[in-house]
């Protein structure tokens, strides 16, 4: 996504277990930051997130239970909006957790990316609005170089902007 498309990528887990966690993180950190979204006092994004080496960032939250996944329908709003001003892209990571929170900003978001591995069926289309379905891609996990495609597939389609399949920079 950043070597195609550029910009600042952040991914917002919101399943139950955190599986973007940094050890040795502050505890209430989501609460300072949704405090500091709703007062107007916005930090730098350094403040609450850490960047890996390849330039995606990650809320500084503790591995195992997310606090984000307990978040109502209206803080977890708040949040991600907060965080939109801050990051080109946000990447919510919904895994399994599909709670109605979850499944409202799914409904709410530009795209809407399913990986599968055709183990299970979770019946996503039935989950989410008619109106969202137009917004799914999915992806199958398949490890190989048609997944690899897929996923490239799916970046271009997510910042064409409908430009015939031309990807904007992260300057436009």
């Amino acid at each position: 996504m950043i070597y195609r498309h550029g910009g600042k990528v952040l991914i917002l887990p919101l399943s139950y277990i955190n599986d973007y966690g940094v050890r040795d993180s502050e505890k209430n950190i989501i609460s300072k930051l949704l405090y500091s979204i709703h007062t107007g006092r916005e930090h730098s994004s350094d403040c609450f997130t850490s960047t890996d080496s390849y330039g995606v960032s990650s809320l500084m939250l503790a591995p195992g239970r997310n606090p984000v996944a307990y978040l109502d329908r209206d803080d977890l709003r708040s949040l991600v909006s907060g965080l939109a001003a801050k990051f080109d892209t946000i990447i919510c990571d919904a895994g399994t957790c599909f709670r109605n929170e979850n499944i409202l900003l799914m409904n709410e978001s530009e795209k809407i990316v399913c990986f599968e591995t055709g183990r299970r069926v979770i019946g996503l289309d039935e989950m989410i609005e008619k109106e969202a379905a137009g917004k799914l891609i999915r992806i199958k996990l398949t490890g190989g170089a048609d997944e690899a495609i897929d996923i490239d597939d799916c970046i271009k389609q997510i910042y064409s902007n409908g430009k015939n399949g031309q990807i904007e920079s992260g300057n436009d």
